[in-house]
């Protein structure tokens, strides 16, 4: 749109009022700064006035039911300037056009000049020169020049200014009528024609009003297609002719003219500046300049501190982010009133997590925590941000990506408070502190363990200190009742009772081979041993003491090497744990399985192992009985090898004891798993043979 060097009055040229005859020259009438009347123009009636209401912006209807709109607001303005009294009426053009040809209307506020209505109107001075745009479709080949159009059909409104111009050019196009520029609109978007001919300035406010973004204005330009746009008064009516050009005059001297125009065109097409508009800025935009390179002097001098302050913030930054991620921490800052929680790359990758894969809420930090550990992780951040108490360092189990549970150490302290003591923000570390708690769980189960295996060798000691001295007794007391047997009388009474005095004693003996064989200082005689074979031998020998409480399967190894032992000391190992299982079942019965295999072993291996985890690396032979019966409590499990402790009411407490013994005199490991419910399952290692071994009678060094 070009504005011309005249009193400027935008007024929409649509419908009825868009159209016109041949385009012809307007002589124009000159205002003078002299012909602005001092005073009201003196006329008293009240002048009728007709306007369209299809013009917005320029006229049109408000929610109110109000004239509103650039054209209505202007003749308000030219009202009050020239003390006219105005009844504004906004219909169709057709209508507005009908009652001025009556006689109802004095004035016409939106109207094109024409030759064929110089015979019923007087038109005042060119108020504006608008030019007409050609508009398309965003996703069409761009139309850049006239040579573009052949073939195109274009939509013009029907007997518009536009239309008529079209006609008469050379395009080599069709031009297709139409009768609203919706209907245009929806023509191009069918495919029904490829070009709307319409104002530029009008098109435009109409698509940004409806929120259309598919059409927009091409690059071809149409200077030569203007619209002149006029007031028209009654034929003769000079003094309102005058009126209404002098009021224009006024609202373009004081101002009004460019207020209105930027309320209701400017966001469309700014008006253009001259040099008069520009006059009185001149020297205050002189001293401002002067101004502006001073402060732009001073503010790059203060730019270049800023930036070595920046670059010496970023260092320090630099550094504290090295010292951070060298001591393996994890920085975070709490925003408490904004409820985000900030941290550093490297409190998310030590736990295998991306940055942006852990939330910036304090909570979606706490949904990683342990079950067992989350409630009190929440607890002190509540209690950190309600009033910045709360424990300052925190142990706690958390998530990893993989799904393991790493050990954090998580510190923090409110660092920022408002004026009521109330916390704004916390900041802290996280530190994986995985190893340390590990290691330190290793150190308890090392120490627990050393302190069991001193209990047990304790309790060997005294127990074959005990059996010794007792054997050394019961040796004097057999000897003796063996002789009264021999020199008593052949009285019945007497004979039975040294008969039940001797057989008591031989129990006692039993009782203290037992316990040697617990304390590992049982007499021996080492032979190579065929495992397979023994436990075949000793299962056929006690099947029948099991069959009513179990089914007693065997799972034996083929080809398995020989071990050096005592054969009736690893015989007494495996009656003694099938024995125990045997009691084990429930009254329902089970199943018991024993099984023999050959297995490699560190040094070290079995840390759990009794008395002690293998001390030498080789293959050892390992005997395992697995049981279907009740089970054992942890408590139950940490004291079974404990002589005379039992769980049984005959037993005696000493078979358990007795099958660690002689794993230890044979230089051997055992392992115990049990749960409640669930049965037991106890597995020997013993080394096989060494090659070139002489057999002898002495027991393996323990």
């Amino acid at each position: 749109m070009h504005l011309r060097r005249y009193l400027l009055l935008p007024a929409l040229l649509a419908g009825g009022g868009l159209w016109a005859g041949a385009q012809e020259k307007i002589p124009l009438v000159p205002l003078r700064p002299a012909m602005v009347r001092t005073k009201p123009a003196g006329i008293d009636r009240l002048i009728r006035v007709g306007i369209e209401d299809n013009g917005t912006p320029f006229s049109f209807r408000n929610p109110a039911g109000e004239p509103d709109g650039f054209s209505v607001e202007m003749l308000r303005e030219i009202a009050r300037t020239q003390g006219l009294r105005l009844d504004i009426t906004v219909r169709s053009w057709p209508e507005i056009l009908a009652g001025y040809n009556r006689g109802e209307y004095d004035l016409l506020g939106n109207v094109a000049y024409s030759s064929e209505r110089e015979g019923l109107m007087e038109f005042s001075t060119t108020k504006l020169v608008m030019s007409g745009g050609l508009f398309q479709l965003v996703d069409r080949p761009p139309i850049r020049r006239t040579a573009d159009l052949k073939g195109l059909r274009i939509a013009a409104l029907r007997d518009s200014l536009g239309h008529i111009y079209a006609s008469r050019q050379r395009w080599d196009a069709t031009i297709v009528p139409v009768e609203s520029r919706r209907e245009a609109i929806q023509m191009l978007r069918e495919g029904r024609c490829d070009a709307v001919l319409m104002m530029a300035l009008v098109m435009n406010y109409f698509l940004r009003l409806e929120g259309t973004k598919d059409v927009v204005q091409s690059e071809l330009s149409l200077d030569d297609l203007n619209y002149r746009l006029h007031y028209g008064v009654k034929p003769g009516d000079r003094l309102l002719l005058r009126a209404i050009n002098e009021g224009l005059l006024a609202a373009q001297r004081n101002g009004t003219y460019d207020r209105i125009y930027q309320k209701w065109l400017g966001p469309l097409q700014p008006r253009q500046l001259e040099w008069r508009d520009l006059r009185p800025y001149a020297l205050p935009a002189l001293l401002l300049l002067v101004a502006v390179v001073s402060v732009i002097a001073t503010q790059r001098e203060m730019l270049r501190r800023s930036r070595k302050h920046a670059a010496a913030v970023r260092e320090s930054e630099e550094r504290l982010k090295l010292v951070l991620e060298g001591g393996r921490h994890g920085f975070w800052d709490w925003d408490i009133p904004a409820g985000i929680v900030r941290r550093n790359d490297y409190a998310a990758t030590m736990l295998g997590y991306r940055p942006e894969e852990i939330g910036p809420a304090h909570s979606d930090w706490v949904d990683l925590v342990h079950p067992h550990d989350r409630e009190q992780v929440a607890a002190a951040g509540l209690g950190l941000a309600r009033d910045g108490h709360g424990p300052r360092r925190l142990e706690y189990r958390i998530r990893a990506r993989d799904g393991s549970w790493r050990w954090l150490e998580t510190t923090g302290k409110v660092t920022t408070r408002d004026d009521t003591g109330r916390p704004l923000r916390a900041t802290g570390t996280h530190t994986d502190i995985t190893d340390r708690i590990e290691a330190e769980e290793a150190n308890r189960r090392l120490q627990e363990k050393m302190l069991e295996t001193q209990r047990l060798e304790g309790l060997g000691v005294l127990a074959g200190g005990i059996a010794h001295d007792f054997n050394n007794l019961l040796t004097v007391i057999m000897g003796n009742v063996a002789l009264s047997q021999t020199e008593a009388g052949e009285t019945p009474e007497t004979r039975a009772r040294l008969t039940k005095a001797l057989t008591a004693a031989n129990r006692a003996a039993d009782l203290c081979r037992q316990l040697l064989a617990y304390a590992g200082q049982g007499s021996f005689t080492i032979t190579r041993i065929n495992l397979n074979d023994l436990v075949r031998e000793t299962a056929s020998l006690i099947e029948g003491s099991v069959r009513e409480r179990a089914q007693l399967r065997l799972n034996l190894g083929e080809s398995l090497p020989p071990i050096e032992g005592d054969f009736s000391q690893v015989q007494q190992i495996v009656m003694n744990l099938v024995l125990n299982a045997a009691e084990a079942m429930p009254s329902t019965g089970g199943k018991i399985e024993i099984t023999t295999t050959a297995e490699a072993l560190a040094a070290g291996a079995l840390p759990d192992a009794l008395p002690a985890p293998p001390a030498r690396g080789g293959v050892y032979l390992r005997l395992q009985v697995t049981d279907t019966g009740s089970g054992m409590t942890p408590e139950v499990r940490a004291r079974i090898f404990d002589p005379f402790f039992t769980t049984k009411f005959t037993g005696r407490g000493l078979g358990l004891a007795a099958v660690l013994g002689i794993v230890r005199s044979h230089r051997g490991a055992l392992t115990v798993a049990s749960q409640p419910g669930a049965g037991s399952t106890f597995c020997v290692y013993l080394p096989i043979a060494e090659m070139g071994r002489s057999h002898s009678n002495e027991p393996p060094a323990v």
